[in-house]
This record gives structure tokens, sequence and C-alpha cells, in this order.
């Protein structure tokens, strides 16, 4: 964990969450992510099961311990599940629909919910066999688990899994002026479907940080002033907590709470840190999308690792942590004394060696 200030006007501890999805997408893919791990500047990573590498990539989890949930996949490549080749979740081909056919789908209720369910929960079972644990957390591939029609399949499956925490996408998108109208329409209903899900989730116990960051800042739209304001505005003003509130408003609504001590308020960040794929290599079995073949994946990897980043996160108050401490439930003196910047384990950015050393990834 990085260093925490002192926060006058805030008397609380701000815990940022960053985490690198697709992991497992492929062999570039994995090394970004592994080298970014190292260099602190990503704290978990969730994997893609379906993935072309994705049992290297869980392999990799295991030896430099990094934490892991799954990224649930329903949009690209292949079912897990094989009887579900044949099924209303693909296309003539077999492969799943991709984002905007699947919603339309859904719209339509076209896709049947007993085999969302089955390949959700096979998806899950996969991540175990691959991981030797379940989940620590469940996110989605493109935002799927917020979908009209999803929501309670996903909350369901998480449920009788015993999986507590989940990803929701509601981020304040009114200052990104740098997007084209049709990705923020895309964004905007991402943030709607969120805020539809949420009571669902709610009812099926599930958790989720505070606030979200990630959509408006991928691949080539992540600079270091954008990122800095969006975090800050997270922090400041999350549309799921008030900016004055002690305590979650999920707390005051039922008894699933976002997070785990009165005062900590939680953010994750979305990223996609990696290398670029070639064109034979990675996906889910289909080859890499233009996104993965592109330099944006590095360039994010690049963004997350300037020092003054880090050097913000400190002054800022902010200590970087995993759903791992949502989940041990740390109290806030422990994240207090963790929080000091010589330590070379808050700070791995501070000690060459961590970056350069026998353990880099190879």
């Amino acid at each position: 964990m990085l260093s925490m200030a002192s926060d006058a006007e805030v008397k609380r501890t701000k815990l940022l969450i960053i985490n690198a999805d697709d992991f497992g997408y492929g062999s570039e893919r994995n090394k970004g992510i592994v080298e970014s791990y190292q260099r602190g500047s990503i704290t978990c990573a969730s994997l893609i099961v379906n993935g072309m590498a994705a049992t290297e990539a869980a392999s990799l989890a295991k030896t430099y311990g990094i934490p892991i949930g799954l990224h649930l996949n329903l949009t690209e490549g292949y079912p897990v599940h094989t009887a579900l080749h044949t099924s209303t979740l693909v296309d003539k081909n077999g492969a799943f629909h991709d984002r905007f056919a699947f919603r339309r789908a859904m719209e339509r209720k076209l896709l049947d919910t007993d085999e969302l369910y089955t390949e959700v929960s096979a998806q899950i079972e996969k991540f175990q066999s691959l991981a030797g644990h379940r989940p620590l957390y469940v996110d989605g591939h493109q935002h799927v688990q917020v979908m009209k029609g999803m929501r309670e399949v996903f909350a369901q499956a998480l449920s009788r899994y015993g999986v507590t925490h989940t990803r929701l996408p509601v981020e304040d998108l009114s200052f990104c002026s740098w997007m084209e109208d049709s990705t923020l329409k895309l964004y905007e209903n991402v943030v709607q479907d969120a805020l539809e899900a949420r009571g669902i989730f709610q009812k099926h116990g599930l958790r989720f940080t505070d606030g979200f960051v990630g959509m408006k800042t991928m691949g080539s739209d992540l600079t270091l002033p954008r990122l800095q304001k969006s975090i800050e505005c997270a922090f400041n003003s999350s549309p799921l907590r008030s900016k004055s509130a002690k305590t979650s408003s999920l707390t005051q609504e039922s008894n699933a709470p976002t997070t785990s001590q009165e005062n900590l308020f939680t953010v994750e960040l979305m990223v996609h840190p990696g290398y670029p794929s070639p064109a034979d290599g990675g996906g889910c079995g289909h080859g890499p999308d233009d996104f993965s073949k592109s330099m944006d994946r590095k360039h994010e990897m690049d963004v997350l690792m300037d020092r003054s980043l880090h050097k913000f996160f400190r002054n800022s108050g902010i200590i970087l942590g995993s759903f791992c401490d949502l989940i041990q439930q740390p109290s806030l003196q422990e994240c207090a004394e963790k929080a000091h910047s010589s330590c070379q384990k808050c700070d791995p950015l501070s000690d060459p060696t961590v970056i350069n050393g026998p353990d880099k990834y190879n």
C-alpha cells in the first residue's frame, strides 16, 4: 500500500483498488499485468477464463501472489460449458454474440436465462479449477453483469457460490469532452444499467466499492490529468455515497454494505494494461480484438507506472489496496499503520530492485 497523508477536510480512509481486466486474454496481456503488479501500478486482476492464456495467467497469479477475481465473459469467444455451443447464447458459428447483439437479444428476451445461469456457473467453476479457490470478486467483460435481464441471473449465481463482491460501474461522465458522442452514449447506458442493477445486487448481499473510475480513461483517452481528476471526483462526489456520509448509503438501505468500516471510502479503478497482441495471438478463440492489437494497452501501462501518479496518491491521502482488503475487513488503524511512504512494500516504485530484480516476469 502507498502512504496516506492527513486529510483535514474529510476524515476518512480512502482506499483505491486498481484492477486490471482481461488477465488470461493472451501472453502479452499477462506479461503486462504481471509487470504492472510488480511495479505497484495495479493491485489485482480479473481472469477471463475462456481466454487463450487463462491457464498461464492463473499460474502467474500463484507465482507472483496477484489477487484475482473472475472477469465474466459472455460476449467474446466461446462458452466454457460445452453443451452451450449450440444455445441461445451463441451465433451460427457457436461463438458468443458480440456486446451489441447480446444487449439486443437481452432486451428482446431471446436469451434463455437457464443457459445464462449455467454459463456463469461454469465460468466460476472453471476459475476455481484454475486458481484453486473461488473468485475474490466477479466483474463483467464489457459490463454484461449489469444489463437488464442479466442482473438477477448474475446475482443469484454469485450468491450460490459464496462470492460477495462485484463491480458497479457508476461513473461520473460529466467531464469527458474528449470522447466521441457514440462512445459517451454507450457509457451512459452502462451507468444507467448499473444504477438499476444496484438494488438487485443489494438484495443478494453483493458488495461493491463506493465509487468507480475507468470507462472514460481507457486506452489513448488515459492521461495523468484526466485520471487524477477522475479519481478525485470519485472520492469527493461519488453518486453512490454522499460526501458527508459516515457509512455507505448501501448500509442504510440493506444489510449489504459496500465497505467494511465506518469512514472507509473505496473506489475501484478499472484499467487494461498489457503489451500489444500479435494478429494470431491471444483472444478468446477467434483472435484478439483491435484494442488488444493496438498500442493503447501499453499506453495505459506507461501512464500507470508514472511516478507522479504515485506521488499524487500519497499527497491525496489515498491508500492502494485490493478486494482482499475489503473481504478481510482491515480496521482503519491497520490501514493507517501501513501508510508510510518509506516502506518499499507500500511504495514499490521507491525500490529499483522491484522493477529490475530477479523476480521480474520474463
